[in-house]
């Protein structure tokens, strides 16, 4: 077996292990792929535009735009070759996600708080908007 689907099972099997035991929140690493049977995961998919990555990085971060678009065009390239190698999809593909949503829209804490009201009706809990 390679190195790195030993590491990618490996992972898998944290994931799954966390996943049994409580509640938790997994960015990235197929986790979507890897819970895709699970019936209490919810599987979203967080976007944002170019121009608002771009000015995160440069404004939140205080990267050179050079350096910023360089990084963004890294983290972009890498994380779709991860994706489609171990998923076989694209890491948004709304036929693997329960929810997609543009950041720009509420900003970072609006679009933590609509997620964790969803995650909260989803519980059965009572929610009031």
């Amino acid at each position: 077996m390679e190195k790195k689907q030993k590491i990618f099972e490996t992972q898998a099997k944290i994931i799954r292990d966390l996943a049994s035991k409580e509640s938790c929140i997994i960015v990235g690493r197929c986790a979507d792929y890897v819970l895709a049977d699970d019936p209490s995961a919810i599987h979203v998919y967080i976007y944002s535009s170019y121009a608002d990555r771009l000015a995160n990085c440069v404004g939140t971060l205080g990267m050179k735009k050079d350096e910023a678009r360089r990084m963004i065009a890294e983290v972009d390239k890498a994380r779709m070759a991860y994706h489609k190698y171990f998923a076989n999809y694209a890491p948004g593909d709304p036929a693997h996600k329960h929810i997609i949503i543009n950041s720009e829209l509420l900003d970072v804490e609006g679009t933590a708080q609509a997620l964790a009201a969803i995650v909260r009706v989803k519980a059965g809990e009572e929610v009031s908007l």
